[in-house]
């Protein structure tokens, strides 16, 4: 119950700006050691979860003051609303309320960076952890949300941890929870009591420096200079400079915009991908507050000096993790005080941005503090020596009754400071301290010494020697009363003075945890009484292992996904390994505990590749799983179709290619990359089509007795599958097709006359690989057929069939045959064509051979009578223009029937080799190449052509060949790095090599209206003098080179155009 306040009136507020009560929290676990609330406060401990919307933003809220009235704690105060502030507005800095609430504000930056609740319910609440701690701090958003207000009340009346908090006796909540959130209320306090500022919410780019302590570095390529940033975020604010004190990025990526870069000087990403306009870079990079570094690269001929100071470079914009904090002020009018807020935003992220600029000044002095202290005491009398790290340059200096004292160094960069002498009474620290001194800055390092006799004890990662914190150790005195527990700092160390001589036990009584006990936890010592160096005992603890298992799914079907490829890699860099998952879709693999960074590297062809990086925290004995999916390429089907019955129609050949003109895939029927034909069945599906991108198809080759359809078809790939129809009308004519009696399959190799009446005229055909004959042009009524030589392996049906045609229409006919028991191989090329002569092994499965056969002119071969069962049958050898097919087919005979199979031969590659100048990209005539089998046997020497290419035909496909690059043309610098490719089969593989001119001279002319290149224009070149350099003309692109030019001035003259322009 509250009291009753006279005289108050109800607050006038924004609208949408009402603190209000969200939900009821049944937590109730804690209490107030005195059993009594803290000092002003109006009754028990509410944990209801406040809230308010401004503006459409949603944030959590924490009550500030707990000695005045919340919203709607009092009918006479009722509900009022908030005015939202940034913690760093101008107009807070001198606001009364604020300043009183300004270190509740800074404790609560702390709770939050400490795994204090910033709202999104209880999937939230559950992963929260304190900084550099695996626990689990809450199950739920109740429990996370109470907690987070406790910590934050009590940092505010000066007690620095749990202490007075105890598990509430009578409380209806969860008992066996209470004593879990008791430890956990008490690890948040523990992180942030400490906290001294406030966050540093911005985003940075650090210049790397050379080991000079330069910006400037040679390369990436020849004759460039460049400089990297490495893009990163400011510390939380309890006053560490540690990695893990970083605010995180959040993940998706910031955005690095270029800025007006003078000519010669250009943006990139370390893998040398130029960046032109705004770029999404990567975030959580390698760390989780790191982004993906760039470079400004100044091209080869530019000075760096000419960029010109503090001009800007980019800009990045990005979001990141600092909980976002607001100060909410009430609006009330009332004649008492009532509570304002701490207002946390629901996504806790906060966008920043930051300019870039690179001064080109010479670095200013820079100078290295160096501070002695025992606890806040300071000491006079340490010496150190202060060395430069390449060893060039040191000195040696004493602190002063300050205990400090000021060294300036000759140029920033890393310095090295060591304790040669402690002061009186301590014993030496012989720890080698880094610092880097920064320009214009100056930098200090405090230095601890304890009293003699003392003790220090070290923790390390028994893998990487990196420190670890957390590690608990006993320390005891053996024969004496002396016995203490020690944490293990941010450095891994335990320190500890003013000791008594004598035997000490030190036994690990908890590993950090994620690590296993040390292998030797009881270790002892004897410190003696006049100890000149403060002794040092080290522990080397293993991490935990756990296992990461990431389960890959179809989005479109829910399926399984085989054989996609991630790379695994700790979030450091230091490791990585790669993982493939199995038939399940599954792929498992047994880690340290660590942080790691999961990215798919690879997927199969109809699988688009998802490349988001996963940051995961994988903890002791955890199996984590990570469920991925991916969107399967969508399904091109292209069929062709008789446009009076509909029907399929095998046979027609035809082109896919961009609308740009780049041509789709390698090809099927032997006529180059992007064509294609159709199967039996009168279609073909492509299953790795690119979602949103355009295809173009057009008919080549219309299937025997149709008329060409060549009109372009575009389609453009939205839905999974497309299909394509192209329909052909029919050609006037005879068309014969030949089918199997049973299957209906058609038949390819018989052979037919066809006779016309009453006159001596006879055609002879044969079928052909669709089983078709096609007559066309004929001008008669009616015509005889008949089958005078049936395909190997079926019966002849060779009774006449007289058959009527009529005029400007087309006349079918299909002949049926039935097939004899027996095997019937078909061999053809790529475009369907028989081909004779191919030697063909028939095996049974048990490795007896049956015998060798070769096929036919018609490509064929038929082996009657042969048991049921299964064979396998595979190529022996090939006429000479033909790749073998080694590969081993299985086929299965059933009795009675015929069995079929159809083999392909694939032509034999070509090598083409093309040779451009490196600048104009124009074809260079008169380049040598050598090519040769890799490792292997040396092919030939070429010679580029008038158009600057080779084709090299009779080439092996599969194996592996080097181009090498032996002579080129004066004027031109010779290319000696050798290229490798691996032949493909019915392929023309394209090598490019590209020629840098030397000394030379560019010529472009356009035309003034269109802006297209002129070819044909003359050129004279000569030197200041008059004297002749030499001639040249433009090529088909506008474009000349003159190559090996003196240097000094030159004069460029046109001395001739062709028809139509003026000189």
């Amino acid at each position: 119950l509250f009291p009753q306040i006279a005289g108050l009136t109800m607050p006038a507020f924004a609208a949408g700006s009402i603190i209000k009560k969200l939900e009821d929290n049944p937590f109730d676990g804690l209490r107030w050691a005195t059993k009594q609330p803290i000092s002003g406060y109006h009754g028990s401990y509410p944990t209801e979860i406040m809230g308010v919307t401004i503006d459409g933003v949603n944030y959590v809220a924490y009550c500030l003051n707990h000695d005045r009235y919340g919203s709607g704690d009092s009918p006479t105060v009722g509900e009022y609303g908030v005015k939202v502030y940034e913690l760093d507005d101008p107009a807070l800095q001198s606001n009364e309320e604020f300043i009183n609430d300004k270190n509740i504000l800074m404790y609560m930056q702390g709770v939050l960076a400490s795994g204090g609740y910033t709202g999104g319910g209880d999937s939230a609440a559950t992963a929260l952890r304190t900084r550099g701690s695996s626990r689990q701090l809450f199950n739920n958003r109740f429990e996370a949300y109470g907690v987070t207000k406790f910590a934050m009340w009590t940092l505010s009346v000066g007690q620095s941890d749990a202490s007075k908090w105890s598990v509430n006796p009578t409380a209806t909540y969860d008992a066996s929870r209470n004593q879990y959130l008791l430890e956990s209320l008490n690890q948040i306090m523990g992180s942030a009591n400490n906290w001294n500022d406030w966050v540093d919410d911005e985003i940075y780019a650090i210049p790397k420096t050379n080991s000079e302590g330069g910006k400037w570095q040679d390369g990436p390529g020849p004759g460039e200079k460049y400089i990297e940033w490495e893009v990163t975020t400011g510390y939380f604010g309890n006053g560490k400079v540690q990695d893990s004190e970083h605010v995180y990025m959040a993940a998706g990526g910031y955005t690095l915009t270029p800025g007006s870069l003078p000519e010669g000087f250009h943006l990139e990403k370390l893998d040398g991908t130029e960046i032109k306009s705004a770029t999404t870079m990567q975030s959580q990079y390698v760390n989780a507050w790191l982004g993906e570094p760039f470079r400004l690269v100044a091209e080869s001929g530019t000075d760096p000096s000419s960029f010109g100071e503090k001009k800007t470079v980019a800009t990045i914009e990005g979001k990141l993790q600092t909980g976002g904090l607001k100060y909410g002020i009430a609006e009330y009018s009332g004649s008492t005080k009532v509570q304002n807020y701490a207002l946390v935003p629901e996504n806790g992220l906060q966008a920043v941005s930051a300019e870039v600029k690179l001064e080109n000044e010479v670095p200013e002095g820079a100078s290295i503090i160096i501070r002695k202290a025992d606890g806040s005491k300071n000491l006079a009398g340490a010496e150190f020596k202060v060395t430069k790290a390449d060893s060039s340059w040191s000195t040696n200096v004493t602190t002063g009754t300050s205990g400090s004292i000021s060294v300036k160094v000759p140029d920033p960069g890393m310095y090295y400071v060591e304790e040669t002498k402690a002061p009186s009474g301590y014993a030496l620290d012989s720890t080698r301290y880094s610092v880097e001194a920064k320009s214009g800055e100056a930098v200090e390092i405090k230095i601890e010494n304890s009293k003699s006799v003392g003790l220090k004890i070290q923790k390390l990662d028994a893998l990487t020697d990196e420190p670890l914190a957390g590690a608990v150790f006993t320390v005891e005195q053996i024969d004496g009363t002396f016995s203490t527990d020690v944490t293990s700092n941010d450095n891994g160390l335990c320190v500890l003075g003013g000791l008594e001589p004598g035997s000490y036990k030190i036994t690990e009584k908890t590993p950090p945890a994620g690590y296993q006990p040390a292998e030797n936890p009881v270790q002892t010592i004897e410190l003696l009484k006049d100890q000149t160096e403060v002794p040092m005992i080290v522990y080397k603890n293993e991490p935990i292992n756990g296992t990461v298992k990431i389960i890959k799914t179809a989005e479109n079907n829910g399926d399984p996904l085989e054989g996609v490829t991630f790379e695994i890699k700790r979030r450091d860099g230091a490791e990585k390994w790669s993982v493939v998952t199995d038939e399940n879709g599954e792929a498992e693999i047994e880690l340290p505990a660590d942080w790691y960074v999961i990215t798919e590297t690879d997927a199969p062809d109809n699988v688009e590749i998802d490349p988001t990086p996963h940051t995961v925290e994988l903890k002791p004995g955890q199996t984590y799983e990570l469920k991925l999916t991916n969107v399967l390429k969508k399904q091109l089907i292209i069929e062709k179709r008789d446009s009076v019955t509909n029907e399929l129609v095998p046979g027609m050949i035809f082109e896919i290619k961009s609308p740009d003109g780049d041509l789709f895939g390698p090809g099927n029927c032997g006529r180059g990359e992007g064509i294609y034909q159709t199967d039996e069945n009168g279609q073909i599906t492509f299953d790795t089509m690119e979602t949103g991108t355009s295809w173009v198809i057009t008919e080549l080759e219309a299937p025997a007795g149709y008329v060409l359809n060549s009109t372009p078809q575009t389609v453009k790939i939205v839905d999974d599958i497309t299909t394509v129809t192209i329909r052909n009308d029919q050609k006037p004519g005879l068309m014969l097709t030949k089918v199997d009696a049973d299957t209906g399959k058609r038949i390819m190799g018989a052979k037919f006359t066809f006779t016309i009446p009453g006159t001596q005229t006879v055609y002879t055909r044969v079928t052909d690989n669709n089983g078709v004959i096609f007559l066309d042009d004929l001008d008669v009524t009616s015509i005889v057929i008949q089958e005078i030589e049936p395909a190997p392996g079926y019966i002849a049906n060779d009774k006449p069939v007289t058959v009527q045609l009529k005029p400007n229409e087309r006349t079918d006919v299909t002949f049926k045959n039935t097939s004899k028991p027996g095997l019937r191989i078909c061999k053809i090329d790529t475009d369907g064509n028989p081909v004779a002569d191919v030697v063909i092994k028939v095996s049974k499965t048990d490795g007896q051979v049956v015998g060798e056969y070769t096929t036919d002119d018609s490509g064929i071969i038929f082996l009657p009578n042969l048991e049921a069962g299964t064979y396998d049958v595979q190529e022996i050898s090939a006429p000479p223009q033909y790749v073998v097919d080694s590969t081993v087919h299985r086929v299965t005979l059933e009795a009675g029937k015929i069995g079929e199979i159809t083999l392909r031969n694939s032509i034999k590659p070509t090598l083409r080799i093309v040779k451009v100048d490196s600048v104009t990209k124009g074809p260079i005539e008169g380049v040598t190449f050598e090519v040769r089998v890799t490792d292997g046997a040396k092919i030939g020497d070429y010679v580029t052509d008038e158009n600057g290419e080779i084709l090299v035909t009779g080439l092996q496909a599969g194996v592996n060949y080097t181009i090498r690059e032996i002579a080129t043309l004066p004027g031109y610098v010779l290319d000696e790095t050798p290229k490798q490719i691996t032949l493909e089969a019915n392929k023309v593989t394209t090598v490019q090599f590209e020629n840098k001119a030397k000394s030379p001279v560019y010529i472009l002319k356009l035309d003034a209206k269109t802006g297209k290149g002129v070819p044909g224009v003359r050129f004279r070149v000569t030197r200041a003098d008059g004297s002749l350099i030499g001639e040249v003309v433009t090529d088909s692109t506008g474009r000349a080179t003159l190559t090996s030019v003196p240097s000094g001035y030159i004069t460029v003259t046109e001395i001739a155009v062709p028809d139509g322009y003026v000189l």
